[in-house]
């Protein structure tokens, strides 16, 4: 009896391993510099990240919508401000 609880649990265990694997998605495939970040996804979803001295300015393109967005982030002591625009408003 003991021995077919410890089957079951590590038959369990193993479905519950395998759904989980099954649902990673894919990562982006990024690439940088000192001050940029530019990552792609496999859905063709891009991104970017700069850096320049304490702004940061981000841009993207969302393939399902076909949407470009920027955000720009300017830090000033303990204030953020933020600033961005979409393509469809």
């Amino acid at each position: 009896m003991r021995n077919a609880l410890k089957s079951a649990l590590i038959m369990l265990s193993l479905l519950v391993a395998a759904d989980a694997m099954a649902q990673v998605p894919t990562l982006a495939k990024c690439t940088r510099s000192a001050n940029l970040l530019a990552c792609e996804d496999a859905q063709g979803n891009a991104y970017s990240v700069n850096t320049v001295g304490n702004t940061l300015y981000l841009r993207g393109f969302e393939t399902a919508g076909k949407r470009y967005w920027a955000q720009t982030n300017s830090r000033y002591g303990q204030l953020t401000f933020f600033t961005g625009i979409a393509s469809d408003g």
